[in-house]
């Protein structure tokens, strides 16, 4: 195997990119712009090659590193991708006798801990509202 870019590296594992590429950061294995830390290169799962581009209409070149993953660290990708999985299937209380669209309610609530029925809303701003006036702790869970 040749080594590939983390997305394609994803589409072979069956998973999003862009969850793949929020978990590796959230692990601390990749760090600013998308770039793999030196512990993770040293050890042989990835590598960084430094690309460049040409700007439109002008000969003036922009360089660029992309990460790419090697054999090991696409063994590695799978054994997150498998802790994703497993991390992923939450088994859900039953909830027997309700209309699928009043299950899909019960279990979601606002910032305000209302439910997501009519009348509320979901969004961050109404979340960076709802802390600004003070009223809220300054976190949202």
């Amino acid at each position: 195997m040749t080594n590939i870019r983390i997305d394609e590296a994803a589409q072979r594992l069956g998973i999003g990119s862009k969850k793949l590429y929020r978990e590796l950061r959230q692990r601390r294995i990749l760090g600013g712009k998308n770039i793999a830390l030196t512990r993770y290169i040293d050890a042989g799962y990835f590598r960084v090659e430094q690309r460049s581009y040409n700007l439109k209409g002008t000969t003036i070149q922009r360089y660029y590193a992309v990460t790419l993953v090697t054999e090991p660290g696409m063994a590695l990708l799978q054994e997150i991708a498998d802790e994703m999985d497993e991390k992923n299937q939450v088994v859900q209380p039953e909830r027997q006798g309700l209309p699928s669209e009043q299950v899909a309610r019960a279990g979601s609530t606002d910032v305000h801990g209302v439910g997501a029925g009519e009348g509320s809303s979901n969004t961050v701003a109404d979340a960076r509202r709802y802390r600004r006036s003070g009223r809220g702790s300054g976190t949202v869970q």
